[in-house]
């Protein structure tokens, strides 16, 4: 696999032959912890036949706690007595054994080296809080001297913590230079809390090659998968920014059953509003698959309600995410810019020959005249097209469209 890199524009991912790359992710938080060889085989297969491209994975789980049978799915502990500085090699050679197999099916690894509720601040997660800046840098040497020369990993520092200490900020940093120090200079991003940026503390670092956002959980059209993307789309230096935790297929609506379930609407109202804002791809997921829920193996927050993963990757929202990979890939995403409409709630990107424009379920049609040469509709749900003329109403059965218009 080719080592990716930010292309030339600054706006956008690209693979070391300057291919562009959509990034569109998969969030799979505790795959090293709670799968084994063949499952995770099965749940490589399937993701890339549904054309993600990278999985979002980290080492050392929030799941892992004090308890002495929260290690992976082999009773094996990422670490030697919770010490940063004795990484258990039985664990990790698994882990090297779910990279290989990743790398069969072409695709790339966000890796995070801990969740954040081992640097601190603990907030809901299990701990303990065992990260210092001294063992930090040697658990980051750890990583570097196994993982410098594997092509397939982008390394995603932070895990779900915004630093609220001098200290925690001086963790995070001390494992991302440690990790270029010693030769792993992979691309580097970080993941912030929710309806928070890496941008907001970690722009200037530069190590930071790409911003992430995490929109969050706590609304249906959350106006922050727009707001987020806007503000550092417009930062200087300029960087590429992705929405790395938008809502997840089936997850109660801000955690609470009774709000209901985020739908598959709800997913392609996120990934379709973050990449019209800008955004160099997007990160899908869902509430059964992130904490790899089975009735054998339960999830850390199983509720009788949850799919199985086995089910729930075959959810309409994954199936979806293709359909905006390919449209983007097709219209040459990397020529693409935001561009500013005056009618609410529609969003789009364009260049000189061509425009997209999205319309969320509210709306049913443009409320301006476009001179275009050619006009079709794009459905979110399946891909298909149906020929657009003025005035562009949007097919009555359809949830949400995008409009692609060219000019020459």
């Amino acid at each position: 696999m080719q080592k990716l890199a930010i292309g030339h524009n600054q706006r956008h991912i690209v693979t070391a032959d300057g291919k562009p790359f959509f990034w569109l992710a998969d969030t799979a938080w505790d795959l090293f912890r709670q799968l084994d060889l063949e499952q995770a085989d099965f749940y490589f297969a399937t993701r890339a036949a549904q054309g993600f491209n990278v999985i979002q994975a980290v080492l050392i789980s929030e799941f892992e706690s004090l308890a002495p049978d929260s290690g992976n799915v082999h009773g094996q502990p990422s670490l030697h007595d919770w010490n940063p500085a004795t990484p258990n090699q039985a664990y990790f050679e698994h882990v090297d054994q779910m990279l290989e197999l990743a790398a069969k099916y072409q695709l790339y690894i966000a890796l995070l080296p801990t969740w954040g509720d081992k640097v601190g601040p603990l907030l809901h997660g299990t701990g303990p809080l065992v990260f210092t800046v001294d063992n930090a840098a040697e658990y980051a040497r750890f990583l570097a001297k196994r993982y410098a020369e594997y092509n397939q990993i982008i390394w995603m520092i932070g895990g779900d913590r915004t630093p609220r200490s001098k200290q925690q900020f001086e963790i995070w940093r001390t494992i991302a230079l440690t990790l270029n120090q010693y030769g792993a200079n992979q691309l580097k991003t970080f993941h912030p809390q929710g309806e928070t940026s890496s941008s907001w503390y970690m722009h200037s670092e530069n190590w930071l090659d790409l911003n992430a956002v995490q929109s969050g959980h706590a609304v249906r059209n959350n106006p922050l998968e727009q707001q987020l993307i806007d503000v550092d789309y417009a930062r200087q230096p300029i960087k590429p920014v992705l929405n790395a935790e938008p809502c997840y297929e089936a997850i109660p609506v801000n955690l609470q059953y009774a709000n209901g379930l985020f739908t598959a609407l709800d997913i392609r109202q996120a990934a379709y509003t973050a990449v019209f804002h800008g955004a160099c791809g997007h990160t899908y997921g869902h509430y059964s698959i992130f904490m790899f829920h089975s009735w054998q193996r339960p999830g850390a927050w199983a509720d009788p309600q949850m799919l199985e993963w086995q089910q729930a990757l075959l959810s309409e929202g994954a199936s979806q995410m293709q359909h905006l990979k390919n449209l983007l890939t097709e219209c040459d995403f990397t020529t693409l810019s935001p561009v500013f409409l005056t009618q609410a709630g529609v969003f789009a990107v364009g260049n000189t020959k061509m425009t997209l424009f999205y319309l969320p379920t509210h709306l049913t049609n443009l409320d301006f005249n476009l001179d275009a040469q050619n006009a079709f509709w794009f459905d979110p749900r399946d891909g298909s097209r149906q020929l657009a003329e003025q005035p562009y109403i949007k097919p009555l059965e359809w949830q949400d469209a995008v409009l692609v218009v060219s000019y020459s």
